[in-house]
Order: C-alpha cells, then sequence, then structure tokens
C-alpha cells in the first residue's frame, strides 16, 4: 500500500545497510529482524501545530496496535515545521497492516494537504531482540 513517501536517494542520516524497496525480499541476514521506518516531514507554517496535535494524537492508537514495538514522533526544536517520525515493527507485512487500518488512513488523508513535498522515507532494520 502506497502513502505517498519515498525512500530519499540520497540520505543525510548515516545508516548501516541500504533501504529496501517496496516488495523486493529482504536479505535472508536481516529475515530475524524488526522493520523499520524513518520518515521526515517538513509542514506548511500555517498547519505546523494542527499536524502537530494529530500525529501526537495518533501515537497511544499505533502503539497499542498488532507488530508495532515503537512509535515516535518527534519534532525539530531548530525547525518547528519539521517533524520525525519513527517506527518498529514486526516485519513490513505488519507495517503494511497498521497502515490499512481506517484510523490511519483518515490521519494519512488528514496531513497530507499540510505537508511540503514528499516526506522523506527510510527503511531500517533492527535487531528483533529490541
Amino acid at each position: 500500500m502506497s502513502i505517498g513517501v519515498r525512500a530519499s536517494p540520497s540520505h543525510s542520516l548515516p545508516h548501516q545497510h541500504s533501504s529496501f524497496e517496496k516488495g523486493s525480499a529482504m536479505p535472508a541476514s536481516l529475515a530475524e529482524r524488526r522493520y523499520v521506518v524513518l520518515v521526515l516531514f517538513t509542514v506548511d507554517p500555517d498547519q505546523a501545530e494542527e499536524f502537530n496535535e494529530l500525529m501526537t494524537r495518533s501515537v497511544d492508537l499505533v502503539r497499542s496496535g498488532p507488530g508495532n514495538h515503537c512509535y515516535d514522533f518527534n519534532r525539530d526544536p531548530a525547525d518547528p515545521n519539521r517533524f520525525m517520525l519513527y517506527e518498529i515493527f514486526d516485519d513490513e507485512a505488519a507495517w503494511e497492516v497498521h497502515h490499512a487500518r481506517p484510523e490511519i488512513a483518515e490521519l494519512l488523508r488528514l496531513i497530507k494537504p499540510m505537508q511540503i513535498g514528499k516526506p522523506q522515507r527510510s527503511v531500517w532494520s533492527a535487531p528483533a531482540a529490541l
């Protein structure tokens, strides 16, 4: 399911492995690892407070969802129009189930017009023990 975010071809943050394209097989060495998604948003200054409120209200809902291990929403203290979402799920399938939830689809519909450009999305992995 596409949510209108794509992995950025160049990452400003260092990471230890490459991003996985949707539909590609995860290397066997990473099969026992968690599916981690990092999303960076830039939001219209006139809508930043509403964006922050909507996303903050979603935190408990997502954290209580199946397959979720972490859902952290952050605001850049140096630029109040930039936000970061850090998610950890059991696997990509659990992340897709999360995005198929009606509440999440509605949230995505509400925040999309608030964004400036497309969010930068990158996929990572974390040890399953986390």
